[in-house]
Formats: structure tokens, sequence, C-alpha cells
């Protein structure tokens, strides 16, 4: 079983890596279909687990007027997110879910953006988010379902696998991990959500070329830090590996891949 809180290690370069490679592929298609599910008239709204701030400019965009906090536990994370979005509607907030830096009642809507599955306990997470939501306010999510729809973390973490047969990283099962609607649901219910709706959204994640995302696969991300404890190969030689079966996959140039997300919807 992958440990949760080591996937949440994103240190060193990982951060820009993840923002350049993976952000426009995983995380722009996602964040235009959380942010349009938005009320432009909420606010103030949090946008939680807030990454490098991929949803954070399209959610800003999206309301009418009023305060986005934009909170993260991850201090690398956050500067790169703000050194993409400085506006006098954005506040930058370092914080843990599990326990929200803020009052009762304080947010009219809180968004994130496949965050929850890194969070040690969700119910908990959503038991703190339901706490700083006004009455009658909603929280907005989107979580990746499995490996099995979603082909980028499927390759990734099957070639990387082969490099490690006894022992492989296994990164990629978590953001994967918690995509069981039932479970979801009974998560966010325990939260205190009373009405909770579920859709399965199918995207198309633009990929400037195999090697481009290789690259955010294989040192864009936690995985990238279980390779180098190993050290019986090179990050290298996986990006390469990862970006060969891609081509076989999908071609060489720019392709778009496939992707698969749950779009949720929780009330207060």
């Amino acid at each position: 079983m992958p440990d949760v809180r080591n996937a949440s290690s994103f240190v060193g370069s990982i951060p820009e890596l993840y923002d350049r490679h993976l952000g426009p592929v995983f995380f722009d298609p996602s964040a235009a279909d959380l942010s349009a599910r938005a009320d432009p008239s909420a606010a103030p709204v949090l946008d939680l687990a807030s990454g490098t701030g991929r949803l954070t400019a399209p959610l800003l965009d999206r309301l009418s007027g009023g305060m986005l906090v934009a909170l993260d536990l991850n201090g690398a994370m956050q500067h790169v997110a703000r050194a993409r979005l400085r506006s006098p509607r954005v506040r930058y907030v370092r914080g843990d879910a599990m326990r929200l830096p803020f009052g009762d009642a304080v947010f009219s809507q809180v968004a994130c953006q496949h965050g929850i599955m890194f969070f040690p306990d969700k119910t908990q997470a959503a038991s703190e988010v339901r706490r700083v939501l006004k009455p009658g306010g909603s929280f907005l999510l989107n979580v990746w379902t499995g490996l099995d729809e979603n082909p980028l973390g499927e390759i990734a973490d099957r070639v990387v696998a082969r490099f490690f047969p006894s022992d492989p990283p296994r990164f990629y099962h978590v953001p994967f991990g918690y995509g069981d609607p039932a479970r979801i649901r009974a998560d966010l219910q325990g939260g205190g959500f009373r009405s909770v709706q579920i859709e399965a959204v199918d995207l198309r994640g633009p990929c400037a070329s195999a090697a481009h995302i290789a690259v955010g696969l294989v040192k864009g991300s936690p995985i990238a830090v279980s390779i180098q404890d190993r050290a019986t190969v090179s990050s290298d030689t996986i990006v390469d590996a990862v970006a060969q079966e891609l081509e076989r996959r999908f071609g060489t140039g720019a392709f778009d891949v496939p992707m698969k997300i749950l779009s949720i919807s929780a009330s207060a």
C-alpha cells in the first residue's frame, strides 16, 4: 500500500518540473471543469491544496469579486504559484488541510483540485472544510479515476516498476487510487456534508511530446524521490524508457491523451 505521506514529498526541483511538464496536461483541463462549476457570486473562496496554482487563476477569473485564499502545505509549490499569479484578490496561506487555520463559517465555497487523495484522513479533511464553510456553502472537488482509465499514469507506473521488480515505487497508486464514488461519498458524508453529487468526466490532455511529458511523469512527482533513494538506476534512463513507451502508444510529436476524472459537488 503506498504511503500517502511520502507521496506528498514535492521537494527540490519537483515543483517546477511538475508545473512545467504536468500542469498543462493534467491540471489545466481539470481546472477548466472545476472553475466552470464555481458560483461566480460566492466570496470568499478557498482553493484547498492549491499547489502551483493551476486552478487558482481560472477560479479567480470565474469569480465576479471578493477574495480567493490559496492554501497549501508545501511552500515550494506555493513559490511557483506566486510567480504565476499575484493579485490583490489572492491571499496565499501555508497550512494543513487536517487543521485549517481559519475560523468557523468563513468561506462561501471551497474548491480542491486533485488534492484530497493526498490527505491522510479524508473524513477529517472533509470535516474541516465543512467547519469553515458558511451554511449552504459548497465543496467542489476533482479526483482522478483509476490507472486503467488514465493511460499516462498507467504507463509511467508500469515502466518504472520494470526497473524495480522487487520493490516498485507506488506513487501513482495514490493520485489514481481514490476513484471509488461510494468511498468518496462516505468520506464526505462522514465529514458532515448532506448532498454529494458525483459525475464521471472524460478529458483530453495536450502533450507537447512524449519526451516532454515523460520528464514530468518521472522527475516532476515524488516518484523521483523513490527512484533516487533506491539508487540502482538513473532517472534519465527511466525518462527515456517512459518516452519510448508513450511513443509506441501515441506516436511521435504532439498528441492528446484521454483522461478521466470524477467531478464532485457537496453541499454543507
